[in-house]
């Protein structure tokens, strides 16, 4: 990937519930409170799945030039307060139909054996139009690989390109006995102009702040990041959602969430489904901070595998046992369905992350037991960052560990130090590379110095999509990294320290090491997600990054949920702690 309007009559709040309108306040009027919480009814459960499912096929596969201006993120809470109250499936299709044409006039939402009116061609229709995605574009930022086009193609050319005929469009289903008739190829005149052009002319909500604590602006959250993971999410395949279980049960909790606070629980929980180690939710109420403390799982408890300055009344190799009262076993079990990860090593690394995480300066209250069996309790500042804990306790990150066997962490060390090292490294006897955890900076001149052939890196491709649902994607392949050796070649014997916090970047260079053998890579799988991550922003200041690109290995084998593998596995024990 919280009701008072100022200045708006009675009688237009009656209009708007009721679907007549453009069901969005007039400019210049301002949403100033917050509806409260409440639940869904059984009815109104059905139209807002309903209407999620048409807002995203309208946004994404509709390609009318009201679609394509229309502020989506603003529309949909104003698109959760026309549909929800409908009581029937013909008032809902009503409803839908209402809200939809100003954006889509070429769609239409029809009840169970309702037959659509036939189009016909426009007489002045000079091209036909359609949405090519390359990934999902929502917001771009720098270095994105993600765009999105609306591709004009002349009248005369469409069936060749097998593109859809406007004239028989797809027969989409919402739920609740209703379908919606959707053209994903429209006509266009010769100035480019979509046909047929809008009657009703849109209406936009009034600029304002959109926040958490109001039950619409959740609810079209859960209708705004549902359409994109339902329609974009590259790992589908592997992890399976039941998409429209899903989208049920966020909506349901949305409508009930007591604020902004409560709802980011909601969205990881939907986001956990997705299976993927990216994705997460930050927002205003993160917490952020760690007392000093690294923990470890093992065998499913948590240990302390280090403690810094500011803990040491809780030796390493204790094992935790209450966290603010609460038995971790309890916490975990707790935590776990809000967790979004590919592998159990990557749960692992985000249990432990999130067991003891609060607020930076806050206090938390731990009941542990020693080393020696000693159950005791104390209270620790949260002073720290869970990553600067990871790495707690290492080595200097570029050391000489003893004469000859030279200690290099890509955690902490910068690509300018390596490469001043290269002279002393040349002379080792052996290197052991860090990568437990992220690179601080991409590595891949490193890897040119340990091969005398070519190297490549994994495959990485894009989805490229014109259909909704997960139908018809073509894959599309980013130029992978071409490395050519580069004088001096590193010594032969190397380790590649790795474990579960090792993601994404320290993936990819993993990746090569393994496919062409460049040296034995020591510890745990890692967390067995990769690929460029996309953003998701929604209303209310909830942000969300996921992966948007699939990784296949050199081999084309799976990498999501699989990771590279160590050739000799190490696990901690508590015993070794």
């Amino acid at each position: 990937m919280r009701f008072r309007i100022s200045g708006i009559t009675s009688a237009a709040l009656l209009s708007m519930a009721l679907g007549l309108s453009a069901q969005v306040p007039p400019k210049g009027l301002s949403m100033t409170v917050s509806e409260a919480p409440r639940p869904l009814s059984e009815q109104g459960l059905r139209n807002l799945v309903a209407f999620s499912r048409a807002m995203n096929y309208v946004r994404y596969f509709h390609p009318s030039d009201e679609a394509a201006k229309a502020d989506w993120e603003a529309l949909s809470a104003a698109g959760v307060r026309a549909v929800e109250g409908a009581g029937s499936p013909p008032e809902l299709a009503q409803r839908l139909q209402t809200f939809l044409t100003p954006y889509a006039p070429s769609v239409q939402v029809l009840t169970t054996g309702q037959p659509p009116s036939v189009p016909i061609q426009p007489a002045d229709a000079a091209y036909v139009i359609r949405w090519e995605h390359f990934g999902w574009e929502g917001h771009p930022f720098p270095g994105s690989v993600y765009h999105s086009e609306r591709v004009y193609a002349p009248l005369a050319e469409r069936a060749a390109k097998e593109w859809a005929d406007p004239l028989s469009p797809s027969t989409l289903e919402l739920g609740d006995d209703l379908r919606i008739w959707m053209p994903s190829v429209c006509f266009a005149d010769a100035a480019k102009t979509t046909l047929p052009r809008a009657v009703q002319k849109a209406v936009l909500p009034a600029s304002g702040v959109s926040t958490g604590d109001d039950r619409a602006t959740r609810l079209g959250d859960v209708a705004l990041a549902w359409g994109v993971f339902r329609h974009f999410y590259p790992y589908a395949d592997v992890s399976r959602p039941d998409w429209d279980a899903e989208l049920g049960r966020a909506l349901d909790a949305a409508a009930t969430d007591p604020d902004a606070a409560t709802f980011v629980h909601t969205l990881k929980r939907f986001l956990a489904s997705l299976k993927d180690g990216h994705a997460r939710v930050y927002s205003e109420f993160d917490g952020g901070a760690t007392p000093s403390l690294a923990l470890v799982m093992v065998d499913g408890r948590p240990f302390v595998r280090y403690a810094g300055a500011s803990a040491q009344t809780v030796p390493a190799g204790s094992e935790l046992l209450t966290v603010d009262k609460e038995p971790v076993a309890a916490r975990v079990a707790r935590l776990r369905p809000e967790i979004s990860a590919a592998s159990e090593g990557w749960m692992n690394f985000r249990l432990c992350e999130d067991l003891v995480d609060g607020k930076e300066g806050s206090s938390v209250r731990l009941t542990f037991r020693s080393p020696k069996g000693t159950v005791a309790e104390t209270t620790l500042k949260r002073d720290s960052n869970t990553w600067v804990m990871s790495m707690a306790s290492r080595p200097d990150s570029l050391t000489e560990l003893r004469p000859g066997i030279w200690y290099v962490d890509l955690c902490r060390s910068r690509a300018s130090e390596i490469e001043s090292a290269l002279p002393k490294l040349t002379l080792a006897k052996g290197i052991v590379f860090d990568l437990r955890g992220y690179p601080r900076e991409d590595f891949p001149q490193l890897l040119q110095h340990l091969s005398k052939q070519p190297l490549e890196s994994a495959r990485w491709n894009v989805p490229q999509v014109t259909q909704p649902d997960g139908r018809g994607w073509i894959w599309g392949t980013l130029p992978p990294w071409k490395l050519e050796p580069q004088a001096p070649v590193l010594p032969r014997k190397r380790v590649f320290l790795t474990n579960s916090m090792a993601i994404s970047a320290s993936e990819s260079f993993l990746g090569i090491v393994e496919a062409y053998h460049l040296g034995e890579i020591v510890g745990d799988p890692t967390a067995g997600t990769n690929g460029n991550t996309n953003r998701l922003g929604l209303p209310g200041g909830y942000k969300i990054p996921w992966t948007g690109i699939q990784v296949l290995k050199h081999d084309g084998s799976r990498h999501q949920g699989v990771g590279i593998h160590p050739t000799l596995e190490v696990k901690p024990t508590a015993k070794g702690l």
